[in-house]
Formats: structure tokens, sequence, C-alpha cells
């Protein structure tokens, strides 16, 4: 699968990946494209279950588009286990959220820092 698909226009559910090597992948203008895509169908909440490294300024801007229309983005922190939260948790208009285990503390693999200080 590739692109953008709408798949529950009632939800204004928006998907977007890409199968490379049994894992989902895409890229910053991409995932760009299908936040502009929710936002312009009337989602609410944005949820982006996918995060990198690297900051993008086109990723900043379409989330930003969101904030500006009353969306909320929520997006992983990572599932490094490290210090240092991905984009675009890591963009100020981002709920980003980690994961936690059945005990309530944090995961071993969950990403964490200012951001995310649970550790």
């Amino acid at each position: 699968m590739g692109g953008i698909e709408v798949l529950d226009q009632s939800l204004s559910e928006v998907s977007l990946a890409w199968e490379y090597g049994g894992a989902k992948q895409g890229d910053a203008f991409s995932v760009a494209e299908a936040i502009l895509t929710a936002v312009d169908k009337g989602s609410a909440i944005i949820n982006l279950s996918l995060g990198g490294y690297a900051e993008s300024q086109i990723l900043r801007n379409a989330v930003e588009y969101a904030r500006d229309n009353g969306v909320v983005v929520v997006a992983a922190s990572g599932n490094d286990g490290v210090r240092g939260v991905s984009y675009p948790a890591r963009f100020d208009s981002v709920i980003g959220v980690g994961a936690l285990t059945a005990e309530d503390t944090v995961a071993s693999f969950s990403n964490f820092d200012q951001v995310n200080p649970l550790r």
C-alpha cells in the first residue's frame, strides 16, 4: 500500500504507510500531506504512531496547521528506550506519549526526556 487513503469518512481516518522489509515506513512529506488531508476532512484528533529523529520543517508546518485549526495531534515519543523524544512528538504543538508497563511504570523501550520525564 502507498499514498494516502481515507479509511472511514465518518471518522475522517487517514492511513499512510509503505511496507518495507516487514515494517511500515513513510517520509516526512507524505506524513505532512496526510495530516493536512485529515485536518481538511474535519478530524478533531490526529494520532501519529510513528516518529523519527530528524526534524522536518514541512512536518512542523503540518502539525502547526492542525493546531491552528483546532485539531489535537498526538504522537509516539519513540520505542528505542533512549533519552530523546522523536519527531513529531518533540514539537511543542504535539502531545507526545510514551508506553507504560502493566505495573504503571515507564516501559524500558519507551523514549523519554523533559517532554516525557516519567523515568
